[in-house]
């Protein structure tokens, strides 16, 4: 799978994924909202949680969890440091603050 990431003129992210679709590769234009509802996208999610153990990485919490992307470089091909899981709390705070919070 590849992608190559596109913004014009202060457009909505959008972005070309290549997939393997019957033993050929096939070029998609997504917007981020249609990739985040993809399979390809199910699965790195399902990755992420697992390697969380389903557990939010911040205050281990099992509950209401997501899958925050650190950053939108690799979208569509996101390695696994890209990604971070935390609860909604803390995906909530991340984005009021632009930093996660500190454990005492």
């Amino acid at each position: 799978m590849s992608v190559q990431s596109e913004k014009e003129h202060g457009e909505a992210l959008t972005f070309a994924i290549e997939v393997a679709s019957h033993d050929k590769m096939v070029s998609a234009h997504l917007s981020y909202h249609e990739y985040i509802r993809s399979g390809a996208w199910y699965r790195k999610r399902y990755g992420a949680l697992q390697r969380a153990e389903n557990r939010c990485q911040v205050c281990n919490s099992p509950d209401h969890l997501q899958v925050h992307h650190r950053s939108y470089q690799n979208l569509g091909s996101e390695k696994p440091s890209d990604l971070l899981v935390l609860c909604e709390c803390c995906h909530k705070l991340f984005h009021e603050h632009r930093k996660l919070a500190v454990m005492p």
